[in-house]
This record gives structure tokens, sequence and C-alpha cells, in this order.
């Protein structure tokens, strides 16, 4: 059986999975949150497997793997116990929490559950050329202090 995904949406499955698995999540769970994150709306069991070419006790096994650690949310379809997952709109807090066993977010002492985000590509361009010509700029004075030395004469006094 052939998947429904095309051949980048395949690569891109296949590479979340492999990130996935140094962290000990087996690889049908990385493979179902690539998945979930090429979604735009939350996808049932049976569409998982589907377009994963995986059996449907494959599927729901990692997607209860992934709500486990909080990168995937279930949601209840109305008139239906048809459950629906969707990847989860915050993946950062519930990564750290589990990688370093420490609570984030301490629901008693917070008001807000997670870590809101939001990137601005302008922002992004800014810092990281900025910070491209700083680490340049930074090596300049070293250089011409190196070349004004004389190699025999810096030797001699080793």
């Amino acid at each position: 059986m052939k998947s429904s995904l095309r051949d980048d949406e395949l690569w891109f499955v296949d590479e979340i999975a492999a990130l996935f698995a140094p962290w000990g999540l087996p690889p049908s769970s990385g493979r179902v949150y690539g998945y979930l994150m090429l979604c735009a709306e939350p996808v049932s069991v049976d569409q998982i497997a589907a377009a994963l070419v995986m059996s449907r006790t494959g599927a729901w096994n990692a997607a209860r793997v992934l709500e486990r650690f909080g990168h995937v949310n279930r949601y209840g379809s109305p008139g239906s116990k048809r459950a629906l997952y969707a990847a989860s709109d915050n993946f950062a807090v519930p990564f750290l929490e589990q990688t370093f066993h420490f609570q984030i977010f301490d629901a008693d002492v917070y008001d807000m559950p997670n870590i809101p985000s939001d990137v601005r590509w302008p922002n992004v361009l800014i810092i990281s050329l900025s910070a491209l010509l700083l680490t340049g700029a930074a090596t300049i004075y070293p250089a011409i202090r190196a070349s004004r030395t004389a190699p025999a004469e810096a030797l001699r006094y080793e």
C-alpha cells in the first residue's frame, strides 16, 4: 500500500522521527508527530494509519505516547467516541520538562500554562547577521596583532 503523502512530506516525517530517536521515542511516534505537524486540522487514528501506512493499533499507541509527553493534544468529535489528534502548539515546555525532570510553569504559582512564542523572522535575521558580524570583527584585532609578530622572535621566549 502506498502512502498518500508526497515525497517531501514523507521526507519531513522521517526526519522528525530521526530527531525524536535520541530521546528514546520509537520511530512510529516520531513519524506520527511529523504527520500531525503537517496537518492543519485534528485527524483520526484511521487517517494517521492510512497516511503513514501503519497499523491502526500502531498509530494509536504512538499517539498515546505523544499525548503522555505533551506533544499531541487529543480532541473529541461531537456525537462520536472517536478521538482526533493534533500536534501541540507548544513543543518546548513538555520537551524541557521531560528531558530535565522539572516543571517550568507550576499551575499553582503561574497563571500561564505555557511559554508564549511568536517568531518574527526579520528580527531573527537581524540578530543572526549582527552576531556573525560581531564574531568576524572580534577576530580582526588578534589577527592584526599576530601578523605583526615575528615568528622567530616569538619562539625565542618560549
